[in-house]
């Protein structure tokens, strides 16, 4: 057996292991190249797309990973429609003062009271439901908080985050934790009020209680949404309180 042959079959057997990731309902298709692994296809929801780069990465033979996949959308929209509403909504947020946000190149920009932060701009383009965001942000906390925002619009398939942080920062678990929770505080879909959060070594832990599965699945997800996350475990338990 080729090489390349063998190790696309180990990278097959590897995604088809995880239950988070239905092949057969959503078929990922597998490029190698020297080593170098393309992922391209439709996946069922964030779960899938942060998993699967990293169970590949993880394959012993993989030296790269470029990741292409794209979550089904619960809504198929325009571009135009999914940047307006990822434009109004980093517009509205308080935590963006002093930036400056931009919808594309040449395209209006909206200034929220330019003082000491003016230097961070935000721009926002869409190209087949995919959400980039290129420009610079004040601190990790913040890049992460557009992310979630822009997962959260309906129609978004992807997300390319390419804010710089200005000046750099040094991530930690504290921050991915305390990211997570502004994050869950934030969503409008979810009654966070009685749920705990911990990160080691970036994987997150939730526990608490939410007050039916549909929570619990949501919250999982906002974890998920949040970049440098390496796994999430879903202790939540549901009750009705």
């Amino acid at each position: 057996m080729a090489a390349t042959e063998k190790l696309t079959k180990a990278i097959h057997a590897a995604l088809e292991r995880e239950p988070a990731i239905n092949l057969h309902q959503y078929p990922i298709r597998i490029e190698v190249n020297e080593g170098v692994v393309v992922l391209e296809g439709e996946v069922e929801n964030i779960i899938a797309k942060r998993l699967a780069p990293r169970l590949v990465a993880g394959v012993d033979g993989v030296r790269g990973v470029l990741d292409r996949l794209r979550i089904v959308p619960g809504e198929r929209r325009g571009d135009g429609a999914i940047r307006d509403v990822v434009y109004q909504a980093l517009a509205e947020e308080l935590l963006f003062n002093g930036y400056t946000i931009r919808l594309g190149e040449g395209q209006p920009a909206f200034d929220k009271e330019p003082g000491d932060a003016e230097k961070n701009t935000i721009e926002i383009d869409v190209t087949d439901g995919v959400v980039t965001l290129t420009g610079s942000a004040g601190s990790l906390s913040h890049k992460r908080w557009t992310d979630v925002l822009a997962w959260w619009v309906r129609g978004t398939v992807d997300v390319d985050n390419r804010l710089h942080i200005v000046p750099p920062q040094e991530d930690s678990d504290y921050e991915v934790t305390d990211s997570l929770r502004m994050v869950l505080e934030k969503d409008p879909a979810l009654d966070a009020t009685q749920i705990q959060v911990s990160t080691r070594d970036h994987i997150v832990t939730l526990r608490g209680l939410v007050r039916n599965r549909e929570q619990k699945r949501l919250a999982e997800f906002d974890a998920w949404y949040i970049l440098g996350v390496h796994y999430v475990n879903n202790q939540l338990e549901v009750h009705s309180y």
